[in-house]
């Protein structure tokens, strides 16, 4: 529960990290949510930063479109538009295998 805490702190505020300073400080936690699932204890390389940050901004933008939306979390179909289009953008980025499904799943249950 304090995990969830932390983080619902750190995506209301915003944390700023010097090293990715071209991400607005709320993208902030989805770029470590990525990154920590993707490279657990991995070390990650500059080309593999440069994917997840354009895969962060991509989305988090839709993130913020859909959940908008009047009544998202009432709405069935939405939802699952938005784990598609948030699937297609993983898919796309090639940070991970396309037959590792399972990655992919998690990863955007823990966005």
């Amino acid at each position: 529960m304090q995990d969830l805490k932390v983080f619902l702190d750190r995506a209301k505020e915003g944390r700023w990290d010097t090293a990715i300073d071209w991400l607005e400080p709320k993208q902030m936690p989805f770029f470590d949510i990525i990154k920590n699932t993707l490279f657990e204890k991995e070390e990650v390389k500059v080309v593999q930063v440069s994917k997840i940050i354009e895969l962060t901004i991509e989305i988090f933008e839709v993130l913020i479109k859909e959940l908008s939306t009047v009544e998202f979390w009432n709405d069935a179909i939405a939802q699952k538009k938005l784990k598609r289009q948030m699937s297609d953008f993983i898919k796309a980025s090639r940070l991970i295998k396309i037959s590792d499904i399972a990655m992919k799943d998690e990863l955007i249950e823990r966005i």
